[in-house]
């Protein structure tokens, strides 16, 4: 029976709570079986359809999907796939139109996302709590039967009783810096003065203070005072309040469990090939360095480096990227784009209209979705959640790609705090929105950034949403780089604008552009082209020319820096022309043909605005004669110096060698 059923779908209406359109959800699957009660009553069905399934059975319910995974085990099936359409669809005042959305939402989730790698992480269980007294003791006994704890005391309560049995390091002294992340935490410690064992009645420390650098795997700040890494936090760092037990009691329960052997999640790889942080000793791009909130990436060399325990997975850093030398990995870009076309596909295959992809965080994004379900009217039926590990990763290319697939709009869900990593996702949607109304579409087509901790405040804001058909059904391929697929999503927008102009002008700092060079000032020394990391300036064996390649630009600014004369600057645009694709060229100039043999070589504005330089400057080029040398080529140049007399290898007569005669003659002249 298993061979002639290729997708089987179980979708359960929840004791009808709500409508399901089963031909919607047929696009979706080949079979179909609606349930009422399939967690309860019908359970025996859903192990009957694990048994006869081939692998790819999908159960349209998330709220039960640990009992349905336990009852695939305990039959020997292999476990279902899952998907969640009560908070997303059915639970809506909407539910009778969200077909198309749930007939899209069983097939996104068959669409496999490639893991992101990861790095091996060892906590051996090193502590170290700061505090004060009592509260910070109070947490080390808890926590002591199971880590190895140090308490770093920051207060003056000496009057607190000191233990009877010392089971942990105590010693006061001040926290002054704490760097790293999760099992590699580096702690700078000052005034530090040991416990001394002697207190009767009260704690005494040594009068003998130092300072210490120190490795824990997790640290534990208890303190009145706001978070050391605030407001984005950092992975084995905790902070609690003094006076709030069950939080201390929460840390102690999660410090449990922090001991052992983990994988941790590579949320980006970095490509040092394509990083255009600096060149030749000067600074060029930033931009991550600027948008990391907590401050994960540091410069190395000509590229930087990011540190795997420190980064959180925010995605700052690949969203503002000009060359994508920081990828996320969760999902990777081809994945996100796979999983939007799916998505964007089945739901117009299904008969829907106008999609509205809603992406969120993991973290805020689906509570808030769920108390809109129970508590309001759900969302929209056009609107289509999407879960992500971080919002902040999307950046102007998947934007456009999106729309170009098919999407009336994108939305963004985040939080209502104007946190520092929002600006990098601000950001983006302000580039893409300037090339879309600069092409003459719509404000409603202008991705929407909905920042907001309260459903129904989230429900007014989807319900003045303003959209629009979809302006392009076409969608991208995930080839290549960032920078093809903003082209080609791009390009695709531009052949249906109501405005397709040329060339769209850009904010300053933006990661398209050209180079613009003074001809008047430019020597053609092409130290622009030996900083130049993304190969987008070049020059001609054959010709004195500096050449461009506004497609690969990535406006680091590294020319203009590296430009002694001062000729070169940066203007940010969109060009949709086809000379963006081609080399052209910046400068040019007549090569200085040597006097003697005729050779081509230099450039003569190059040559002759050094010897206007060095005369009456240098005295080795103070007469024209001197100076003319310097219209040589190399050969005929030395050729040329030793015919003035100044051959560096003229040296005059050898002296004569002494012989025996020699001295024979000095000893008669001597006699």
């Amino acid at each position: 029976m298993s061979s002639n059923i290729r997708q089987r779908i179980l979708a359960c209406t929840c004791n009808d709570t709500m409508p399901l359109d089963a031909d919607a959800l047929r696009i979706a699957g080949d079979e179909v079986r609606i349930h009422t009660r399939l967690c309860r009553d019908e359970a025996e069905l859903a192990i009957r359809s694990m048994r006869e399934s081939d692998g790819r059975l999908m159960i349209c319910c998330t709220h039960a999907a640990p009992l349905f995974a336990e009852l695939a085990a305990e039959c020997g099936a292999e476990s279902p796939l899952f998907a969640d359409i009560r908070e997303s669809a059915g639970w809506s005042a909407e539910a009778d139109r969200a077909g198309p959305k749930m007939a899209a939402l069983v097939t996104a989730a068959r669409h496999e996302m490639e893991p992101a790698p990861v790095v091996e992480l060892t906590l051996a269980g090193r502590c170290l709590i700061v505090g004060r007294a009592e509260p910070a003791l109070a947490l080390a006994g808890m926590v002591r039967d199971v880590l190895s704890v140090s308490v770093l005391l920051t207060d003056g309560e000496e009057d607190v009783l000191p233990p009877s049995v010392e089971e942990f390091v105590i010693r006061k002294g001040r926290l002054s810096r704490l760097g790293g992340g999760i099992g590699h935490f580096r702690a700078e410690l000052e005034n530090v003065r040991p416990l001394l064992p002697w207190g009767r009645k009260e704690m005494l420390f040594s009068d003998d203070a130092h300072g210490a650098t120190e490795r824990f795997d997790v640290v534990v700040e208890v303190s009145d005072g706001p978070a050391r890494f605030a407001p984005h936090g950092r992975e084995g760092y905790f902070h609690v309040m003094p006076s709030d037990g069950a939080a201390l009691a929460d840390v102690a329960r999660q410090l449990a469990d922090l001991v052992g052997e983990f994988e941790k999640p590579l949320h980006v790889l970095l490509d040092r090939g394509l990083c255009a942080h600096s060149r030749n000793g000067l600074e060029g791009c930033r931009r991550c360095l600027d948008a990391c909130p907590t401050s994960a990436i540091v410069p190395d060399g000509e590229a930087v480096r990011i540190d795997p325990y420190i980064c959180d997975g925010c995605g700052d850093c690949s969203a503002v990227c000009p060359s994508g030398a920081p990828a996320f990995t969760m999902p990777r870009r081809a994945d996100l784009l796979e999983r939007g076309r799916v998505l964007l596909d089945t739901y117009r295959k299904a008969g829907g209209q106008r999609p509205v992809l809603l992406f969120h965080d993991e973290r805020h994004g689906l509570p808030l979705i769920a108390a809109l379900a129970r508590y309001g009217n759900g969302l929209p039926a056009n609107v289509i959640p999407v879960a992500l590990h971080s919002i902040h990763a999307l950046s102007h290319e998947i934007m456009a790609a999106l729309m170009a697939a098919g999407a009336s709009r994108i939305a963004m869900l985040a939080p209502a705090r104007d946190a520092v990593e929002e600006r990098a996702l601000g950001g983006q949607v302000a580039l893409f929105g300037t090339l879309l109304e600069s092409l003459g579409f719509p404000a409603h087509a202008v991705p929407a950034l909905l920042r907001t901790d309260d459903p129904f405040e989230l429900e007014e804001l989807l319900a003045g949403l303003e959209v629009g058909e979809p302006v392009a059904v076409s969608p991208v391929s995930a080839l290549g780089g960032r920078r093809d697929v903003a082209r080609m999503a791009l390009e695709k927008l531009h052949s249906v604008a109501p405005q397709p102009l040329d060339s769209v002008p850009l904010p300053t700092g933006a990661p398209y552009g050209r180079v613009v060079v003074d001809a008047e000032k430019c020597t053609l020394c092409l130290a622009c082209v030996s900083t130049c990391p993304a190969g987008a300036l070049g020059d001609d064996p054959e010709h004195p020319r500096l050449r461009f390649a506004e497609m690969v630009c990535l406006q680091c600014g590294l020319c203009r820096r590296a430009c002694p004369e001062g000729a070169v600057t940066l203007e940010a645009r969109w060009s949709f022309a086809p000379s963006a694709r081609e080399w052209v060229v910046l400068c040019e100039d007549e090569p200085m043909t040597c006097p003697a043999c005729g050779k081509a070589f230099g450039s003569r504005r190059a040559i002759e605005r050094v010897i206007s330089t060095l005369a009456g400057r240098n005295p080795m080029f103070a007469t024209e004669q001197q100076q003319a040398l310097l219209r040589y080529c190399e050969d005929c140049r030395v050729i040329a110096l030793s015919r003035q007399g100044g051959d560096p290898f003229a040296m005059g007569e050898p002296p004569r060698p002494r012989t025996t005669e020699d001295y024979r003659d000095n000893g008669k002249e001597d006699g």
